[in-house]
């Protein structure tokens, strides 16, 4: 009886070490929404290029929310799916089964995110948007403001009767439209 208790007991903790030693070996995906010309998601960035270098296993998957729609509708899913409450902002950050709202500095914000991956690296933990992106369809990088060819851009523009400054302005509106291939909508407003 003794004998088995302790084969069992043995049994145990080599499963526990070899479960350990292979979730060391894990790699790692990190999910950084951010914004381009957000402050913030500015200082993260650096600190999550010098995490890349520390953590081998980390792999740092970034996605811009302001300017590309894709990438602003794959934050609401990771939103949706991970649970967080609002206020929704960015920058924000997903590893495994955790996320970061904000970013203050590398020794406040940083030094959580760095425990988040280390956690991960050292015991595994689920892949934070795999399921999510699997779903999806690939998405596009866009720079800012680009609009893409055949996408209709309209342009409103609300002046009032009679104004020798809107009518001044009405000639360059019909030119960048015939130019850009843009339609403008004018609306006349009433005092």
């Amino acid at each position: 009886m003794l004998v088995m208790k302790v084969a069992t007991l043995l049994f145990c903790i080599m499963a526990i070490c070899v479960t350990t030693a292979q979730a060391s070996d894990s790699s790692v995906t990190l999910y950084f929404f951010g914004g381009e010309g957000c402050s913030h998601c500015a200082l993260e960035k650096p600190f999550l290029e010098e995490l890349a270098q520390i953590y081998p296993q980390l792999e740092v998957k970034e996605y811009e929310t302001w300017y590309n729609k894709e990438d602003k509708e794959l934050f609401q899913i990771f939103l949706n799916a991970h649970d967080v409450p609002p206020p929704h902002g960015v920058p924000t950050t997903f590893v495994g089964t955790d996320y970061v709202v904000g970013y203050g500095s590398d020794t406040t914000t940083g030094m959580q995110i760095e425990d988040m991956v280390k956690n991960c690296i050292q015991y595994g933990c689920p892949d934070a948007g795999e399921s999510i992106i699997q779903t999806l369809s690939p998405t596009t990088t866009q720079k800012p403001g680009a609009v893409e060819e055949n996408q209709e851009l309209c342009i409103y523009v609300f002046t009032r009767e009679n104004c020798s400054q809107c009518e001044r302005v009405l000639p360059l509106l019909d030119q960048l439209g015939q130019d850009y291939n843009v339609t403008i909508k004018m609306r006349w407003m009433f005092e």
